[in-house]
């Protein structure tokens, strides 16, 4: 199928798809027209003619050299005569006549068909007519009109424009279209042609329109024996426009306002395929350009202090990585257990896997000078990882977690290499302005522990780190004996693991920091006994030069994931005693704790739970009711209330929800919690005749009054307790007289004022 069958294919099957006959109508009109074909006598003044439609005007071409010649040969016809002679209908003979074609109506946009293909009959093959045919910019059409045929006298022109040319390289059998095409309609003078090439599309000069379309002779140069042959590519298609449409959309486009040409928006599926195809082109024209490599090659040589750049700049490695791994698995170097012949004649050191690996160790070399990378650098090394198991395996053959872990234990008081130690010297110099970024250290950690074994097999330990590339493919991977060294490491016995507490103590990442804890716990329970050691010994009440808000994070990650109850019971208890005696500034971060793990006690049921969370509540409530911070007291106030008082004395419970265990454990918690708190305020404030704002005591003043009920009871009596509860009442008038009111410039007030009220928990 050529490209005019095509054509009357496509419009007959538009023509179809028409709703009505209005419809069809219209569409015939803008490129359809009607022609006469005409017999007319030579020898009576007797005329036969047909009307028919057309939508392409069928233009010789052998023999002919333009368009003008063409057209006149069109309507000239031929004639009829001898044993061709045509027979008259009116005359009821045979007479001499001229049949030929006129143009009765011209659409406004008029289509030339240059029938430059032919049949061979001596070859029985279609050849291809390559002859010299001109066509004008602008063409009267008003000549080959019936009317003009047939003597009417008509001064009026009827002038068509061209507006685009259809051009076939090739020859009969096969070739290309493409297509030279005039914006309109546009202002200037000098209106703009676009050539469309598939998918190349670029402005084209119409003053080359001979050399490009015409067809003809190409005359080589002399170097190439100076001959002429025939040029394969040619016109074949011409496309006219009525010069009064062309004007009238100019004025049409003049009165709109815009520069022109007219624009409409695409569709938004369309729209973004277009620029997807656009972009494939400039991506093409630069890759094969051969100053593109050494471009990239040159812009990838630079260092750049925009974090931006290193950032994007790891994004594409880290996508031009996954791409050949899909598609190029061989030299990707992952043995599929099938491939694993290609890999050994490549040789593991030359796969991608493994070169991207060199690379990063070759960046290794000077990480204790860039600090300011390290986000970047380390980001990328756990994107890596993250692609696969044999991925974070090849890092490790590199000795990827024991690096990283040297990093976060290094101390100055340690025996450190060159590296680390360059390292601490850098970090001294900048750690008050500009403490390095640790996050994506802490993520490489996590990563690579992923895809470790989850416990300690000291049968499965590797001497050296390398070699654990090929154990992928069979599960996880073992540790070798320097990272398992690294991980046990310890300031001494019974002190504080060194690499969990430089980890905490950095707070940063938290969430992958209690990722790895919990990890290090599962990993043996001499691990999770020295995670113990390091919370117990980091958490403190007292004033310290570190942040006790990340070692209570973690604590938290123990407490939830401790397989030993005895160890979470004593880390909670240790804790809650901690709380009596805060003196630094993060009493929020303990009260978050007890909220957090106070349903997370060791116990069959949820009220089993409860009773045992109750039995510490007492030893860490009173320091945070008396916390200086009223915000914080008061989040302990309600928590309290919630938790305890608001089901007041002796409540009644069905034995599904703990019946009178549960009853008689907040009866007993509540009477501990009042004894706890008129102790810390002996112990605080009356033992060493302390003066206290009223603000800060209210809370134990209120808790310890709600109380005080719970000490009368018929049915619960706790003799002990009671008795405990009536020597410490003397606590209450001692603290009348230390009370001052922060409000009283002259530090009056009485703790029996009325201000001092009792919370209302019914």
């Amino acid at each position: 199928m050529d490209v005019d069958e095509f054509y009357n294919l496509l419009f007959d099957r538009w023509e179809a798809q028409m709703p009505s006959e209005g419809a069809k109508k219209t569409l015939r009109s803008y490129y359809g027209g009607h022609l006469v074909q005409q017999v007319k006598s030579k020898e009576c003044e007797h005329i036969s003619e047909r009307m028919e439609p057309f939508s392409a005007i069928q233009c010789d071409i052998k023999g002919k050299t333009t368009l003008e010649e063409s057209l006149q040969a069109y309507v000239d016809g031929e004639i009829m005569e001898g044993e061709n002679k045509y027979k008259c209908s009116e005359c009821d003979r045979h007479v001499d006549a001229v049949k030929r074609a006129c143009l009765k109506d011209i659409p406004d946009n008029l289509i030339f068909h240059l029938k430059r293909f032919d049949f061979n009959l001596k070859t029985l093959q279609r050849s291809k007519i390559n002859d010299y045919f001109a066509f004008p910019a602008k063409i009267d059409m008003q000549p080959y009109t019936i009317e003009h045929l047939s003597g009417i006298d008509s001064s009026e022109s009827d002038v068509f424009e061209l507006v685009g040319v259809l051009v076939h390289s090739g020859t009969a059998e096969t070739g290309h279209y493409y297509s030279f095409i005039r914006e309109r309609p546009n202002l200037s003078d000098k209106e703009p042609w676009v050539e469309f090439n598939d998918d190349m599309v670029t402005p084209w000069d119409p003053s080359s329109i001979e050399s490009a379309c015409f067809g003809g002779a190409d005359f080589r140069p002399h170097f190439d024996a100076g001959g002429a042959y025939d040029k394969v590519y040619s016109a074949y298609m011409l496309f006219y426009q009525r010069s009064s449409a062309v004007k009238k959309e100019k004025e049409l486009l003049q009165r709109s306002g815009q520069s022109g040409p007219l624009r409409c928006d695409l569709p938004s599926h369309l729209e973004a395929q277009v620029k997807e195809e656009n972009w494939g082109i400039v991506q093409r024209h630069c890759l094969h350009d051969q100053s593109h490599i050494p471009f990239v090659h040159k812009i990838l040589s630079h260092k750049n202090p925009e974090p931006t750049i290193r950032q994007e700049t790891a994004y594409m490695l880290i996508a031009a990585i996954s791409n050949i791994k899909v598609n190029f698995p061989d030299e990707y170097g992952i043995p599929d257990g099938q491939g694993d012949d290609d890999i050994r004649l490549l040789g593991q050191e030359d796969t991608i896997i493994m070169q991207t690996v060199d690379m990063f160790t070759k960046l290794w070399d000077t990480f204790h000078n860039t600090l300011r990378s390290w986000p970047e650098y380390f980001g990328t090394l756990t994107a890596f990882a993250q692609l696969g198991q044999f991925e974070a395996a090849a890092l490790l053959d590199y000795d990827f977690l024991a690096k990283p872990l040297l990093i976060i234990s290094a101390d100055p008081t340690l025996d450190l290499s060159f590296q680390y130690a360059k390292m601490l010297t850098t970090m001294t110099r900048r750690m008050a302005t500009r403490p390095p970024n640790y996050e994506n250290i802490i993520n490489l950690i996590d990563a690579l522990l992923d895809v470790m074994d989850p416990k300690f097999n000291q049968s499965l330990f590797v001497e050296q780190s390398n070699g654990r590339f090929t154990l992928a493919s069979e599960g996880t991977i073992p540790f070798s004996v320097n990272e398992v060294n690294l991980l046990h490491k310890e300031w001494g016995r019974n002190q504080a693991n060194i690499f969990i507490e430089k980890l905490i103590q950095l707070d940063q990442n938290p969430i992958k920091t209690d990722s790895i804890v919990r990890r290090i716990m599962g990993l043996s329970p001499l691990m999770t006994r020295s995670v113990f050691t390091t919370l117990k010994i980091g958490i403190t009440g007292q004033i310290v030069t570190y942040l006790i808000t990340p070692y209570l994070r973690a604590a938290v990650t123990f407490c939830r994931n401790c397989a030993e109850p005895d160890l979470v019971r004593l880390l909670i208890r240790h804790i809650s005693l901690q709380c009596r005696v805060i003196q630094n500034a993060e009493g929020r971060s303990f009260f978050e704790f007890q909220r957090d793990v106070f349903d997370e006690h060791a116990g069959a049921t949820s009220e089993s739970v409860e009773i045992q969370s109750l039995e510490t509540l007492s030893e860490w409530a009173p320091g945070l009711l008396g916390y200086l911070d009223r915000t914080i007291s008061g989040e302990v106030e309600a928590f309290i209330q919630e938790k305890l008082l608001r089901h007041g004395p002796s409540p009644a419970f069905g034995e599904s929800n703990g019946g009178l265990e549960r009853s008689r454990a907040m009866n007993q918690a509540a009477r501990q919690l009042a004894i706890s708190c008129l102790e810390y305020l002996r112990d605080t404030y009356v033992s060493r005749s302390a003066q206290a704002a009223r603000e800060t005591v209210l809370p134990l003043d209120k808790v310890i009054k709600v109380c005080e009920p719970y000490f009368n009871l018929e049915d619960d009596v706790d003799e002990d307790l009671s008795i405990r509860f009536q020597g410490l009442r003397d606590v209450l008038e001692s603290m009348s007289r230390l009370i001052v009111d922060e409000l009283e410039e002259d530090g009056s007030g009485r703790w029996s004022d009325s201000s001092t009220g009792t919370l209302d928990y019914n």
